[in-house]
């Protein structure tokens, strides 16, 4: 028999949440475990967009001007208040009337064993942390008033035009030169690629060696053979090219619009990072005269060398290379990435 006329009812409820709702990154693709596609019913819905109440957030999306200051609006005394800038250093506190100290009366000492503990260990890293903030803090200034901290501000705009020659962390060490940061103008409109091999390209496998002139126009390239195996071409100019490059250096392009053909002088093995796969390409720094300028890499090449083909696969030997001027589609990406430079030096 229950001793309560009314109807129990027992609920199973969650708890309140202690704290407020924090947004989590969420380090993996969204499409890793199925392609979700939403549907019209999910694209026309109106989320109902929540704000802080307590904090006196009241989106208006309806009208517009609703969020336009009045310049000519004055603040409320107790607003003014709040902002404490003039007449701060002359406000009584109550800490300033318990600081005084007088002849006639001792100041007072406070023992503890906690003091004592501190003093015998000033090794400790909480000790040195502590004194270093407070060796930090005195060399800070403190802004009583307005007018220090106009000056304050101004100091900042002076500092920037000092050279930066002291190391920020190493004492001592100090630059020898400084250089001025630019993009490559010239370069930017091209996507290049940083290629380094285990061992040097130049030395053939008959003990002969390549000239500089032949390394510099050298090409490498990714082959297939009808096997499946994959590897990467050295590519070096034939010898009796090297005189028609000579002489269509010297001439206009059109005539310097021909074949070139190469000869396969070596197969490696590659691994290659990209800009595009996610991982952190660095960039290139080039040094002239009085300056220095930078450029993207978007691939990072490493080549070791493979052994000779000892399969019997079908590989082509012999490269040939047409020279071509760039189309429409291609002229338009270069103009966007010089587009893109040209804002930057501007800002």
């Amino acid at each position: 028999r229950s001793d309560l006329l009314c109807r129990i009812k027992y609920r199973n409820t969650l708890p309140d949440i202690p704290f407020d709702p924090k947004f989590l990154r969420y380090p993996f693709e969204n499409n890793r475990f199925t392609d979700y596609n939403t549907t019209s019913l999910e694209r026309e819905h109106k989320h109902e967009l929540l704000t802080d109440t307590d904090a006196g957030v009241k989106n208006g999306l309806i009208d517009p001007d609703a969020y336009i200051i009045d310049e000519d609006a004055e603040l409320d005394d107790a607003d003014k208040a709040l902002l404490g800038i003039e007449g701060s250093a002359s406000m009584d506190r109550k800490g300033t009337r318990h600081s005084r100290t007088v002849s006639w009366m001792r100041r007072n000492e406070y023992l503890s064993n906690e003091g004592v503990r501190m003093a015998q260990n000033p090794d400790k890293p909480e000790t040195k942390v502590g004194y270093s903030v407070r060796k930090y803090a005195k060399n800070l200034e403190k802004y009583k008033d307005k007018e220090s901290q106009i000056k304050a501000i101004e100091k900042t705009f002076e500092a920037t035009k000092k050279p930066i020659i002291d190391h920020p962390t190493k004492p001592g060490v100090t630059a020898k030169r400084s250089y001025p940061l630019f993009p490559d103008f010239e370069m930017w409109k091209y996507s290049l690629a940083l290629v380094t091999f285990d061992s040097d390209p130049s030395k053939l496998t008959d003990g002969s060696k390549l000239t500089e002139q032949q390394m510099s126009n050298s090409v490498i390239k990714g082959m297939q053979v009808d096997t499946g195996n994959q590897f990467v071409g050295y590519y070096t100019p034939i010898a009796t090219d090297a005189k028609k490059r000579k002489v269509s250096e010297n001439q206009d392009s059109e005539t310097s619009r021909n074949c070139r053909d190469y000869n396969l002088a070596r197969e490696y093995n590659w691994v290659v990072k990209s800009r595009d796969s996610g991982r952190d390409v660095s960039n290139v720094i080039m040094f002239e005269y009085s300056f220095c300028h930078f450029n993207k890499l978007f691939e990072r090449v490493k080549l070791s060398k493979q052994r000779a083909n000892v399969k019997g696969d079908n590989v082509n030997n012999r490269l040939t290379v047409e020279y071509r001027d760039f189309n429409e589609e291609e002229l338009a990406n270069q103009v966007g990435k010089n587009w893109c430079v040209s804002v930057i030096c501007w800002l």
